[in-house]
């Protein structure tokens, strides 16, 4: 929107400054040399207003619009605009095609930290425990080829049929309580990813419906440290897994419950978002997705709420009676 408003803006005011240029030049030879630099003309169309009025509000609504172009794009993306000022035009253009950047419930949204954690690609602004903002895509379905080639995914808002779920968060600006929704239709997606030697790269464009004016675009580069592949996708292409994984699956095939606290503590990343059931030792009980382990040590539980959203439960061991996982 905000380079919309500055190329109309710039438009509006070369017509403006023509045409006023021509209507003053008229009068006066004076007018005519002092009228090529803008703000003398916009001078002589003030002192002539008579016979350049029409033009001078063109010159004048193009400088306005081209301000507020300038504005929305200093409180969006202020470094865009300070390369914008200091005259870096094809450094612009260039870096407009490669940072990932969008928004999300029309705000700037600029991912500081991007992960593909078991299928999960995740794009997340903020360094506090909760994003201030962050748009999940759900590639489990189609992951396990990222082992072994590129992935690339075409779809259209009027596609059906089981696609990738899209979760957006964010803090809500008024009352900063975080807000969560999931889309699962109805959206636009572009997505290419191949694996390289540092992890995986590729583009990415995603647009969601209006409601949630929210969409990112640009070039994803994934670190290899962020990269976590899902124990399922090595199984479907029948390459070896570790004990734990393999056992983590038997439970769940099998439904044989020998999962314990004790072992989820000492191996949490085996067990990420997966659904566990908590009965504290107060009587309370508590059931959502494990999402880790923060510094003190406390399982982190996230649990869907109405509206649609989300809550955190921070969970001490020492309160757990009992925990079950999921199958």
């Amino acid at each position: 929107m905000a380079a919309l408003l500055i190329l109309g803006g710039m438009v509006l005011c070369l017509l403006g400054w023509l045409w006023l240029w021509q209507r003053t030049a008229r009068e006066h030879w004076v007018w005519a040399l002092t009228g090529v630099l803008p703000p003398l003309a916009l001078l002589s169309g003030l002192i002539n207003g008579r016979v350049a009025l029409l033009p001078l509000l063109v010159f004048v609504s193009g400088l306005g619009i081209l301000a507020g172009g300038l504005w929305q794009l200093g409180q969006t993306q202020p470094q865009q605009l300070e390369r914008l000022l200091q005259g870096h035009w094809k450094e612009l253009a260039d870096s407009d095609a490669d940072v990932l950047q969008g928004q999300v419930q029309g705000q700037a949204f600029l991912p500081d930290q991007v992960s593909f954690r078991r299928g999960i690609l995740v794009l997340r602004q903020g360094q506090d425990f909760i994003a201030s903002k962050e748009v999940r895509l759900d590639l489990s379905a189609y992951g396990a080829t990222l082992l072994d080639e590129h992935l690339k995914l075409d779809i259209l808002p009027t596609d059906s049929g089981d696609l990738p779920l899209v979760e957006v968060f964010w803090q809500d600006a008024r009352t900063g309580q975080p807000q969560a929704r999931r889309v699962s239709r109805g959206y636009t997606l572009r997505l290419q990813l191949q694996p390289g030697d540092d992890g995986l790269q590729g583009q990415l464009y995603l647009s969601l419906p209006s409601r949630l004016a929210a969409f990112v675009s640009g070039r994803l580069h994934i670190e290899a440290a962020e990269v976590q592949p899902d124990p399922l996708w090595k199984l479907a292409i029948e390459a070896p897994v570790s004990q734990q994984e393999t056992q983590l699956q038997a439970e769940k095939s099998t439904g044989v419950n020998k999962f314990s606290l004790e072992r989820l503590l000492s191996d949490p990343d085996v067990y990420l978002h997966q659904t566990v059931q908590i009965e504290t030792l107060a009587g309370r009980q508590i059931r959502g997705q494990f999402q880790g382990l923060n510094e003190d040590g406390e399982l982190l539980i996230r649990q869907m709420v109405k509206a649609p959203g989300f809550v955190v439960f921070q969970v001490a061991p020492a309160e757990i009676g009992q925990i079950r996982l999921e199958s």
